[in-house]
């Protein structure tokens, strides 16, 4: 009876084909090892040797302030984190853009972040 169901059950999948994205093992293991690392670095100490400059830029879209950005990447030398903070007023969420295209395009390693609050404060 066990192996009928099986059966059953996979020709009904086999028949419907469901668009299902799975993802990929390379992304899995690339996110675990990038997590393990992250946990690793917060247990050094602070030297000379390994300092990083970290950076929150309000930039607002970042496409909009290109030179704020420059100037921040070539502080960092690409070498630290630049994060890209963006407050959106909550009647505006819908005018969220997602900027990785613009860095990549810039070849400016930072990430973007938007918050949606009523007030800039909140934010």
């Amino acid at each position: 009876i066990t192996v009928a169901i099986i059966y059953g059950l996979y020709r009904y999948i086999a028949y419907t084909k469901p668009a299902v994205n799975w993802g990929s093992s390379k992304q899995a293991l690339k996110y675990n090892n990038a997590l393990s690392l992250i946990h690793e670095l917060s247990g050094l100490s602070y030297h000379v040797k390994n300092f990083r400059p970290q950076f929150l830029v309000l930039t607002g879209a970042p496409s909009s302030r290109p030179r704020l950005i420059s100037f921040m990447s070539d502080i960092s030398k690409g070498y630290g984190v630049m994060i890209c903070g963006q407050i959106l007023h909550k009647k505006y969420r819908s005018a969220y853009f997602n900027e990785t295209d613009w860095f990549l395009a810039n070849k400016i390693k930072a990430f973007h972040v938007a918050v949606a609050a009523q007030t800039y404060r909140e934010g």
